[in-house]
């Protein structure tokens, strides 16, 4: 059940009838058959009878298709927010441009619409208050409905997760060697937006106060921004793509190891000194945090409950009211329910113990990125490499809004 693409392996089955997999259809490792069965039923809104009226027939002996029918819906098929097809990086791509060494400018956006980035010494200078005000006024807005059913938290995570993803969809993906220094803030801006948003999806979040929600926000918002990038890099390229291989911005993936920043009418040698100087740090995502996670290739249930976690894991945030730690803890234990119930029920993992660390090893490789992130600010100011407003500001993600323990 995972997002990215299995074909080829041996012990794979169909989660529907138990045949051999061919890939992941519709979410779901299955037979062509089956996807072909799920794909016409939904498409036709067929209702179906069960053949013995207890819907619980052997597909194996019984072609029932309510049951199978059935099958699929709990095995985790879906027509919504599919994102693109589970490709291989080393398979060729037809939807990858591999020119590289080019201005790589979202597909959305022209050269009129980057905002405008100064440099007064090492200074990175640009509009900061209308990407923090946009933030807010996404957190004032009141709970929305939508007209749905009453969700758990880490049911509306799981959807609102789903649409992030799908929103993030491009035909091309470019590769690149240089980026614009004016997209990544463009980029960070509509990112941040989309998280507010995100977060904005959960009940318990919406109805708490908004200087609790812009603390919380601004502790979870970059560790969101990682664990969706680095999944949509899975469903993309696949596990076996190169560990450095990573989907920067929706239209732009770099190789870890060999990319940099550039900003037109800026100094090269300034421009080598801020590249090298975190270069490291980029190592240090390949290997702490992206490698782990193409490893364990986590589900979208999986990635959304690690987003939930770190929304709500607050007790080290200064400044939270009473009432919203009791909320936070109620919803991080529903959350482990649940997350329980996924692996027995629907993975039927009997012991899960291993995919359990394996997901806070994720985390804690975020939190160490993180970390190793506001050194190298500090050490970048201090050496006079490079410093921007915003990474000061009360809305960066690398401040740090953590009891002294």
């Amino acid at each position: 059940m995972s997002l990215a693409e299995q074909n080829g392996t041996s012990n794979c089955f169909c989660k529907v009838c138990g045949a051999k997999a061919n890939g992941i259809h519709f979410r779901v490792a299955s037979c062509r058959a089956c996807a072909a069965f799920f794909r016409r039923s939904s498409a036709e809104s067929r209702r179906y009878t069960c053949r013995q009226g207890n819907g619980n027939c052997n597909l194996k002996t019984i072609n029932c298709r309510s049951c199978r029918f059935a099958r699929c819906r709990r095995a985790g098929m879906t027509l919504d927010g599919l994102p693109y097809r589970g490709i291989r990086y080393d398979a060729g791509c037809p939807d990858i441009d591999r020119s590289s060494g080019e201005m790589a400018n979202e597909d959305s956006i022209v050269e009129e619409d980057l905002p405008e980035v100064t440099v007064e010494g090492h200074q990175f200078k640009y509009d900061t208050e209308a990407q923090m005000s946009s933030i807010v006024q996404i957190l004032e807005k009141p709970f929305s409905s939508h007209i749905r059913a009453k969700e758990t938290p880490l049911q509306s995570a799981v959807r609102a997760l789903g649409a992030m993803l799908e929103e993030s969809r491009r035909k091309t993906i470019k590769m690149s060697e240089k980026i614009d220094f004016r997209v990544i803030v463009w980029y960070a801006k509509v990112y941040m937006e989309r998280i507010a948003r995100f977060s904005m999806e959960c009940e318990e979040y919406v109805h708490l106060p908004l200087e609790d929600k812009r603390k919380m926000y601004c502790n979870s918002w970059n560790a969101i921004y990682l664990l969706e990038r680095c999944a949509r890099t899975i469903d993309l390229f696949g596990t076996n793509c190169p560990p450095e291989l990573y989907l920067y911005t929706d239209c732009t993936a770099v190789d870890l190891l060999h990319f940099e920043y550039f900003l037109p009418n800026v100094d090269e040698q300034q421009l080598q000194k801020m590249n090298a100087h975190f270069h490291p740090l980029n190592e240090s995502m390949m290997r702490n945090f992206v490698a782990p996670m193409k490893a364990m290739n986590p589900t979208l249930f999986e990635v959304a409950f690690l987003c939930l976690f770190k929304i709500w894991s607050v007790r080290k945030v200064q400044g939270l009211s009473s009432r919203t730690h009791e909320i936070a803890d109620a919803v991080i234990e529903g959350a482990c329910d649940e997350l329980h119930e996924y692996y027995i029920s629907e993975l039927r993992l009997k012991n899960y113990v291993t995919r359990i660390s394996k997901l806070f090893h994720i985390i804690s490789g975020i939190e160490s990125l993180l970390a190793m992130r506001t050194d190298k600010l500090i050490t970048a100011d201090l050496c006079k490499i490079y410093k921007n407003e915003f990474d000061d500001s009360d809305f960066s993600a690398f401040k740090d809004f953590s009891k002294d323990v």
